[in-house]
């Protein structure tokens, strides 16, 4: 009962908010890598199946091929569109790739967590809905495809 009391109060038991992190793109200011979201922090594998003659009840799963999904940014749009010139830059030339990091903080504004995604191209630029009968902020996505996350 004891050790019950002491977790709930320890601060690395209990969960962390999704609300407060930060970005950074390698070559850019802080001002273009401001995002109101992150999405695609994921790694799967395939699953491959395998009869084995003799057992008729079930197959045997085993792991594939890994792979991760594209990192899916979004921020305001800014009248400095960096982040749709690189991803039009690459289309023409296709450069440069670029290392992407993310900092999952605490409430005292302190980095717990970083991931980094690294090799990054833009795989899809997409600007903001226009609605004149709304008035929410112009939010641009960018989409990157990587080769690989560490943390």
């Amino acid at each position: 009962m004891a050790g019950e009391k002491e977790n709930e109060t320890r601060p690395d038991s209990r969960p962390l908010g999704a609300f407060r992190f930060s970005v950074s793109i390698e070559g850019f200011d802080g001002a273009v890598a401001r995002f109101q979201s992150v999405g695609g922090l994921s790694h799967e594998f395939e699953i491959t199946t395998h009869q084995e003659g003799g057992l008729n009840d079930r197959t045997h799963k085993l792991p594939g091929q890994g792979s991760y999904p594209n990192l899916v940014l979004k921020t305001g749009y800014l009248l400095k569109p960096a982040l749709e010139n690189w991803h039009r830059e690459f289309s023409k030339k296709r450069g440069p790739r670029r290392t992407v990091t993310v900092n999952l903080l605490n409430l005292a504004g302190d980095t717990v967590r970083t991931w980094s995604f690294s090799r990054c191209w833009p795989v899809k630029w997409e600007g903001p809905q226009l609605d004149g009968a709304q008035s929410q902020i112009a939010v641009q996505t960018l989409e990157l495809a990587y080769d690989e996350i560490s943390s």
